[in-house]
């Protein structure tokens, strides 16, 4: 495998087994409590909570992992390469620069996360509070 390949693996597979995983198994549920006359919704909002918390609970790991390409371990030579990927030089260069701009693109799922947790706190939240909105306090 390219090292491009392994960093998509080794930095994507873990973020989406959590997300497909709580995804499917969540619409199961809705199938089977469809099917047995219980449930009138989807409930996407406990869907929507089971995602945010796994996205709390992996945020350092995965932001570790997505700036794996930045990381670069130098040699008495003065050349430097990825601590990941001894083959790899560090200069921005070829599979390095390719390697940058995957872990760039990739940071952008912790930022929105991020962006999303702040704007739900700082200026949803307030709102709901104010109209007694119980549905999105629980």
């Amino acid at each position: 495998l390219t090292p491009e390949v392994e960093y998509l693996i080794g930095s994507l597979m873990v973020p989406l087994f959590f997300t497909i995983g709580p995804i499917l198994a969540h619409f199961n549920v809705v199938y089977m409590m469809r099917r047995a006359g219980k449930a009138k919704g989807f409930g996407l909002h406990l869907l929507w909570k089971t995602l945010g918390l796994f996205s709390l609970i992996f945020f350092i790991s995965l932001c570790s992992s997505f700036l794996e390409p930045f990381r670069c371990n130098r040699h008495p030579n003065g050349l430097s390469t990825l601590q990941s990927s001894h083959g790899v030089l560090c200069d921005f260069t070829g599979t390095h620069l390719t390697l940058c701009l995957i872990g760039g693109l990739v940071c952008l799922l912790p930022i929105t996360y991020l962006a999303l947790s702040c704007w739900i706190i700082l200026v949803e939240l307030p709102k709901r509070v104010r109209v007694a909105d119980v549905a999105f306090l629980r």
